[in-house]
């Protein structure tokens, strides 16, 4: 009876975490819009603004170019949930892309290795015409741990991760901005 209660505790904890994180990204492209097509201006002084929203164990940071960096802990079998805004209403957008990295450290005995990959995410469009410009981009990008943590192989295991990702902005005439970085570990 106990268990049985625990797994329904369970199930409704995951199911609550997944409709916090889907409302979260309805928010993010209601409140972002899929921006409207605009000409390319033929000069453009001011980058676009950017945004990037983490969501890990039900708590959502919202990180901006003016923002300190975050740092949280993960748990094993978390999914860590990222999604960028990008707005530029004069000059349009050129690129939104999501950018980190993950290290992870195995150890067998006294030995130890340690695994890294780069991690990316980039909102492009190859559809609209020459000359136009989308005025808001979005992207986003999963992280799921556990994933991560069956990296280590042969008599190596698990040890720990940490990684880091940050939400970069960028016109038509090089103008670019980056939010603060987002850092996580495990454990």
């Amino acid at each position: 009876m106990l268990s049985e209660l625990y797994g329904k505790a369970a199930r409704l904890a995951r199911w609550s975490v997944i409709l916090q994180v889907a409302g979260c990204l309805i928010a993010v492209l209601l409140l972002s819009g899929c921006g409207k097509v605009i000409n390319i201006p033929a000069s453009d002084s001011t980058p676009p603004t950017v945004n990037l929203h983490a969501q890990a164990q039900a708590q959502t940071d919202t990180l901006t170019p003016q923002s300190a960096p975050v740092t949280r802990a993960v748990g094993p079998n978390e999914s860590l949930y990222f999604v960028a805004d990008g707005k530029d209403k004069n000059g349009g957008v050129k690129r939104l892309f999501l950018t980190g990295e993950v290290q992870v450290n195995c150890v067998s005995g006294e030995l130890g290795q340690q695994k890294s990959a780069a991690l990316g995410a980039e909102a492009a469009d190859t559809n609209l015409p020459p000359g136009k410009a989308k005025t808001e981009r979005v992207v986003d990008m999963t992280i799921n741990i556990a994933d991560w943590r069956q990296m280590c192989t042969g008599d190596f295991h698990f040890k720990s991760l940490s990684g880091w990702v940050k939400a970069t902005a960028e016109n038509f005439y090089g103008g670019q901005v980056s939010t603060a970085e987002y850092h996580f570990h495990n454990p």
